[in-house]
Protein backbone atom coordinates (compact mmCIF):
# COMPACT_ATOMS: atom_id res chain seq x y z
CA UNK A 1 0.00 0.00 0.00
CA UNK A 2 1.12 3.93 -0.03
CA UNK A 3 2.87 4.92 2.51
CA UNK A 4 5.22 1.55 3.42
CA UNK A 5 1.54 0.09 4.79
CA UNK A 6 1.33 -3.30 3.49
CA UNK A 7 -2.20 -4.31 2.39
CA UNK A 8 -4.20 -6.79 5.12
CA UNK A 9 -8.02 -7.70 5.68
CA UNK A 10 -7.80 -7.65 9.28
CA UNK A 11 -11.01 -4.93 10.12
CA UNK A 12 -13.51 -3.73 7.38
CA UNK A 13 -15.97 -1.17 7.26
CA UNK A 14 -19.21 -1.50 5.68
CA UNK A 15 -21.28 1.22 4.56
CA UNK A 16 -25.13 0.01 5.16
CA UNK A 17 -28.23 1.61 4.03
CA UNK A 18 -30.59 -1.35 4.48
CA UNK A 19 -31.28 -2.23 0.95
CA UNK A 20 -30.34 -5.41 -0.87
CA UNK A 21 -27.11 -4.35 -2.47
CA UNK A 22 -25.93 -3.61 1.01
CA UNK A 23 -26.99 -6.82 2.88
CA UNK A 24 -25.80 -9.17 -0.42
CA UNK A 25 -21.75 -7.21 0.19
CA UNK A 26 -21.94 -7.54 3.64
CA UNK A 27 -23.38 -10.95 3.27
CA UNK A 28 -20.72 -11.65 0.49
CA UNK A 29 -17.61 -10.33 3.10
CA UNK A 30 -18.41 -12.01 6.33
CA UNK A 31 -18.85 -15.67 4.73
CA UNK A 32 -16.86 -15.60 1.86
CA UNK A 33 -14.20 -12.22 0.96
CA UNK A 34 -13.07 -12.01 4.78
CA UNK A 35 -14.94 -14.80 6.85
CA UNK A 36 -11.96 -14.29 9.65
CA UNK A 37 -11.98 -9.81 9.54
CA UNK A 38 -13.84 -7.83 12.35
CA UNK A 39 -16.85 -6.08 10.44
CA UNK A 40 -17.96 -2.40 11.57
CA UNK A 41 -21.20 -2.07 10.49
CA UNK A 42 -22.01 1.67 10.09
CA UNK A 43 -24.89 3.45 8.62
CA UNK A 44 -25.66 7.50 8.28
CA UNK A 45 -29.27 9.25 9.29
CA UNK A 46 -28.85 11.75 6.35
CA UNK A 47 -30.58 13.89 8.76
CA UNK A 48 -30.81 17.43 8.42
CA UNK A 49 -29.28 20.03 11.22
CA UNK A 50 -31.74 21.17 13.92
CA UNK A 51 -34.09 24.11 13.33
CA UNK A 52 -33.13 27.21 15.51
CA UNK A 53 -36.19 27.40 16.99
CA UNK A 54 -36.47 25.37 20.82
CA UNK A 55 -39.84 23.91 19.69
CA UNK A 56 -38.95 22.49 16.24
CA UNK A 57 -34.98 21.71 17.46
CA UNK A 58 -36.41 19.37 20.42
CA UNK A 59 -38.90 17.95 18.03
CA UNK A 60 -36.04 17.25 15.46
CA UNK A 61 -33.71 15.89 18.29
CA UNK A 62 -36.47 13.90 19.46
CA UNK A 63 -36.82 12.57 15.97
CA UNK A 64 -33.12 12.05 15.42
CA UNK A 65 -33.40 9.61 18.77
CA UNK A 66 -35.53 7.74 17.35
CA UNK A 67 -34.24 7.29 14.15
CA UNK A 68 -30.72 6.37 15.76
CA UNK A 69 -32.24 3.26 17.83
CA UNK A 70 -33.84 2.09 15.24
CA UNK A 71 -31.00 2.08 12.88
CA UNK A 72 -28.78 0.87 16.25
CA UNK A 73 -31.19 -2.30 16.14
CA UNK A 74 -31.32 -2.84 12.64
CA UNK A 75 -27.96 -3.11 12.29
CA UNK A 76 -27.87 -5.62 15.46
CA UNK A 77 -29.94 -7.63 13.36
CA UNK A 78 -27.51 -7.09 10.44
CA UNK A 79 -25.10 -8.65 12.48
CA UNK A 80 -26.54 -11.34 14.24
CA UNK A 81 -27.44 -12.58 10.53
CA UNK A 82 -24.41 -12.50 9.28
CA UNK A 83 -23.20 -14.72 12.85
CA UNK A 84 -20.59 -12.23 13.53
CA UNK A 85 -19.93 -9.92 16.88
CA UNK A 86 -19.86 -7.09 14.28
CA UNK A 87 -19.20 -3.50 15.52
CA UNK A 88 -21.97 -1.18 14.44
CA UNK A 89 -22.07 2.40 14.10
CA UNK A 90 -25.21 5.05 12.99
CA UNK A 91 -24.29 8.68 13.08
CA UNK A 92 -26.07 11.78 11.31
CA UNK A 93 -25.11 12.74 8.33
CA UNK A 94 -24.22 12.50 4.58
CA UNK A 95 -23.06 8.43 4.47
CA UNK A 96 -19.82 9.02 2.24
CA UNK A 97 -18.04 11.41 4.84
CA UNK A 98 -19.67 9.41 7.95
CA UNK A 99 -18.17 6.11 6.63
CA UNK A 100 -14.96 7.40 5.08
CA UNK A 101 -14.55 9.21 8.75
CA UNK A 102 -15.43 5.67 11.05
CA UNK A 103 -13.01 3.46 8.70
CA UNK A 104 -10.06 6.58 9.59
CA UNK A 105 -10.63 6.31 12.43
CA UNK A 106 -10.83 2.86 13.57
CA UNK A 107 -7.95 2.04 11.09
CA UNK A 108 -9.95 0.03 9.12
CA UNK A 109 -8.39 -1.72 6.06
CA UNK A 110 -10.97 -1.69 4.10
CA UNK A 111 -14.28 0.01 3.08
CA UNK A 112 -16.98 -2.14 1.65
CA UNK A 113 -20.05 -0.34 0.24
CA UNK A 114 -22.83 -1.72 -2.37
CA UNK A 115 -24.25 -0.23 -5.26
CA UNK A 116 -27.09 2.30 -4.47
CA UNK A 117 -29.95 0.18 -3.68
CA UNK A 118 -33.30 2.81 -3.67
CA UNK A 119 -32.96 4.56 -7.01
CA UNK A 120 -34.26 3.39 -10.09
CA UNK A 121 -32.44 6.05 -12.46
CA UNK A 122 -29.25 6.09 -11.19
CA UNK A 123 -27.19 4.17 -13.95
CA UNK A 124 -26.46 0.45 -13.64
CA UNK A 125 -24.19 -0.67 -11.20
CA UNK A 126 -23.19 2.52 -9.04
CA UNK A 127 -24.57 5.23 -6.62
CA UNK A 128 -23.76 8.71 -5.55
CA UNK A 129 -22.24 7.39 -1.76
CA UNK A 130 -20.19 5.25 -3.10
CA UNK A 131 -18.42 7.50 -6.13
CA UNK A 132 -18.00 10.23 -3.39
CA UNK A 133 -16.34 7.43 -1.39
CA UNK A 134 -13.58 6.44 -3.90
CA UNK A 135 -12.93 10.08 -4.38
CA UNK A 136 -12.55 11.39 -0.48
CA UNK A 137 -11.03 7.90 0.93
CA UNK A 138 -7.98 7.38 2.41
CA UNK A 139 -8.54 4.12 2.89
CA UNK A 140 -8.80 1.19 -0.43
CA UNK A 141 -12.92 1.25 -1.39
CA UNK A 142 -14.35 -1.87 -2.86
CA UNK A 143 -17.58 -1.35 -4.71
CA UNK A 144 -19.48 -4.74 -3.68
CA UNK A 145 -21.16 -4.71 -7.65
CA UNK A 146 -22.88 -8.38 -8.25
CA UNK A 147 -21.05 -9.93 -5.93
CA UNK A 148 -19.86 -13.61 -6.69
CA UNK A 149 -20.41 -16.58 -4.61
CA UNK A 150 -17.06 -17.74 -2.73
CA UNK A 151 -13.92 -15.97 -2.93
CA UNK A 152 -12.61 -14.48 -6.60
CA UNK A 153 -10.88 -16.85 -8.02
CA UNK A 154 -9.79 -14.68 -11.05
CA UNK A 155 -8.60 -10.75 -10.60
CA UNK A 156 -8.07 -8.48 -13.02
CA UNK A 157 -5.44 -5.88 -12.47
CA UNK A 158 -5.48 -3.04 -14.87
CA UNK A 159 -2.46 -0.91 -14.25
CA UNK A 160 -0.49 1.95 -15.87
CA UNK A 161 2.87 3.32 -15.43
CA UNK A 162 2.20 5.68 -12.06
CA UNK A 163 3.60 5.55 -8.95
CA UNK A 164 0.14 3.50 -6.99
CA UNK A 165 1.12 0.31 -9.32
CA UNK A 166 2.77 -0.58 -6.39
CA UNK A 167 0.22 -0.83 -4.10
CA UNK A 168 -2.29 -1.75 -6.79
CA UNK A 169 0.31 -5.04 -7.18
CA UNK A 170 0.48 -5.38 -3.37
CA UNK A 171 -3.70 -6.14 -3.05
CA UNK A 172 -3.48 -8.22 -5.65
CA UNK A 173 -0.24 -10.48 -4.75
CA UNK A 174 -2.37 -10.38 -0.91
CA UNK A 175 -5.50 -12.00 -2.20
CA UNK A 176 -3.08 -14.43 -4.85
CA UNK A 177 -1.19 -15.37 -1.83
CA UNK A 178 -4.67 -16.09 0.21
CA UNK A 179 -7.09 -17.59 -2.30
CA UNK A 180 -4.96 -19.08 -5.11
CA UNK A 181 -6.21 -16.79 -7.33
CA UNK A 182 -5.38 -16.58 -10.84
CA UNK A 183 -4.32 -12.65 -12.61
CA UNK A 184 -4.48 -11.23 -15.58
CA UNK A 185 -2.82 -7.53 -15.24
CA UNK A 186 -4.16 -5.83 -17.94
CA UNK A 187 -2.74 -2.61 -19.45
CA UNK A 188 -4.57 -0.30 -22.09
CA UNK A 189 -2.87 1.76 -24.77
CA UNK A 190 -4.09 3.66 -27.60
CA UNK A 191 -2.15 2.76 -30.39
CA UNK A 192 -1.55 -0.27 -31.98
CA UNK A 193 2.33 0.53 -32.05
CA UNK A 194 2.16 0.80 -28.27
CA UNK A 195 1.53 -2.54 -27.87
CA UNK A 196 4.83 -4.56 -27.95
CA UNK A 197 6.47 -1.84 -25.35
CA UNK A 198 3.32 -2.54 -23.47
CA UNK A 199 3.76 -6.28 -23.02
CA UNK A 200 7.41 -5.99 -21.76
CA UNK A 201 6.83 -3.77 -19.29
CA UNK A 202 3.54 -6.23 -18.25
CA UNK A 203 6.24 -8.99 -18.52
CA UNK A 204 8.42 -7.54 -15.98
CA UNK A 205 5.78 -6.90 -13.19
CA UNK A 206 3.94 -10.45 -13.84
CA UNK A 207 7.81 -11.11 -13.03
CA UNK A 208 7.24 -9.06 -9.79
CA UNK A 209 4.61 -11.68 -8.17
CA UNK A 210 4.86 -14.48 -10.11
CA UNK A 211 5.84 -16.01 -6.66
CA UNK A 212 2.27 -15.39 -5.18
CA UNK A 213 0.65 -17.37 -8.31
CA UNK A 214 -0.38 -17.31 -11.67
CA UNK A 215 -0.13 -14.38 -13.66
CA UNK A 216 -0.86 -13.57 -17.28
CA UNK A 217 -0.73 -10.67 -19.49
CA UNK A 218 -2.97 -8.01 -21.83
CA UNK A 219 -2.73 -5.35 -23.77
CA UNK A 220 -5.24 -4.13 -25.47
CA UNK A 221 -6.05 -0.86 -27.58
CA UNK A 222 -8.80 1.89 -26.98
CA UNK A 223 -10.54 3.42 -24.26
CA UNK A 224 -9.24 2.20 -20.96
CA UNK A 225 -13.10 2.51 -18.98
CA UNK A 226 -14.41 0.70 -22.04
CA UNK A 227 -11.38 -2.18 -22.61
CA UNK A 228 -11.30 -2.68 -18.61
CA UNK A 229 -15.23 -3.16 -18.51
CA UNK A 230 -14.85 -5.94 -21.70
CA UNK A 231 -11.80 -7.62 -20.41
CA UNK A 232 -13.61 -8.24 -17.09
CA UNK A 233 -16.52 -9.74 -19.15
CA UNK A 234 -14.51 -11.50 -21.15
CA UNK A 235 -12.43 -13.40 -18.53
CA UNK A 236 -15.82 -13.92 -16.58
CA UNK A 237 -13.71 -12.02 -13.66
CA UNK A 238 -14.71 -12.43 -10.36
CA UNK A 239 -12.90 -8.79 -8.63
CA UNK A 240 -10.81 -5.80 -10.78
CA UNK A 241 -8.18 -4.53 -8.75
CA UNK A 242 -7.31 -0.91 -9.42
CA UNK A 243 -5.95 2.14 -8.44
CA UNK A 244 -7.90 5.88 -7.85
CA UNK A 245 -4.93 8.05 -8.78
CA UNK A 246 -2.38 9.13 -10.85
CA UNK A 247 -1.55 10.96 -14.35
CA UNK A 248 -1.51 7.62 -16.22
CA UNK A 249 -4.77 6.56 -18.28
CA UNK A 250 -5.83 3.81 -16.09
CA UNK A 251 -5.46 6.28 -12.96
CA UNK A 252 -7.45 9.65 -13.55
CA UNK A 253 -7.10 12.25 -10.45
CA UNK A 254 -10.53 12.49 -10.30
CA UNK A 255 -13.67 10.12 -10.08
CA UNK A 256 -15.92 10.85 -13.44
CA UNK A 257 -13.81 9.14 -16.41
CA UNK A 258 -11.87 5.45 -16.60
CA UNK A 259 -12.70 4.72 -12.76
CA UNK A 260 -16.40 6.06 -12.88
CA UNK A 261 -16.80 3.74 -16.08
CA UNK A 262 -15.10 0.82 -14.96
CA UNK A 263 -17.59 1.28 -11.86
CA UNK A 264 -20.94 1.44 -13.62
CA UNK A 265 -19.77 -1.09 -16.63
CA UNK A 266 -18.57 -3.70 -13.86
CA UNK A 267 -20.72 -6.96 -13.89
CA UNK A 268 -17.85 -8.04 -10.62
CA UNK A 269 -16.95 -5.74 -7.45
CA UNK A 270 -14.02 -3.27 -8.10
CA UNK A 271 -11.27 -3.00 -5.09
CA UNK A 272 -10.24 0.66 -5.98
CA UNK A 273 -6.35 1.03 -4.11
CA UNK A 274 -6.42 5.30 -3.29
CA UNK A 275 -3.43 7.08 -2.37
CA UNK A 276 -3.92 8.57 1.18
CA UNK A 277 -1.93 12.15 0.11
CA UNK A 278 -4.90 12.29 -2.21
CA UNK A 279 -8.08 11.64 0.04
CA UNK A 280 -9.87 14.77 1.03
CA UNK A 281 -10.58 14.43 4.48
CA UNK A 282 -10.48 17.97 4.88
CA UNK A 283 -13.44 18.49 3.00
CA UNK A 284 -15.79 16.14 4.84
CA UNK A 285 -17.65 18.94 5.31
CA UNK A 286 -21.47 20.58 3.33
CA UNK A 287 -18.66 21.76 0.39
CA UNK A 288 -18.16 17.82 -0.34
CA UNK A 289 -21.64 16.72 -0.36
CA UNK A 290 -23.58 19.69 -1.75
CA UNK A 291 -21.73 18.81 -5.36
CA UNK A 292 -22.84 16.15 -7.34
CA UNK A 293 -19.72 13.85 -8.44
CA UNK A 294 -19.22 14.36 -12.00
Amino acid sequence: MTNGVRPRLDRIVIGMDFGEPALAAATWVAEDFAPEAELVLVHALGLEPAPLGAPLREMTESVATVAREFGTERLRRVAAGLGRNARVEVRDGRPAPIIAEVAHACGADLIVVGPHGGRADRPRGIGSTAERLVRMSSIPVLVATEAPSGRPERLLVPVDDVELTAAVLEWAALLMRRDGAAVTLAHVVTAPSAVAAGEAWLAGLARDIRDAGRVAVEVTVGAPGAAIAAAARRLSADLIVMGRRGQGRVFPGEVGSTVSEVLRGATCPVLLVTDAADAILDEWGTETERADVP
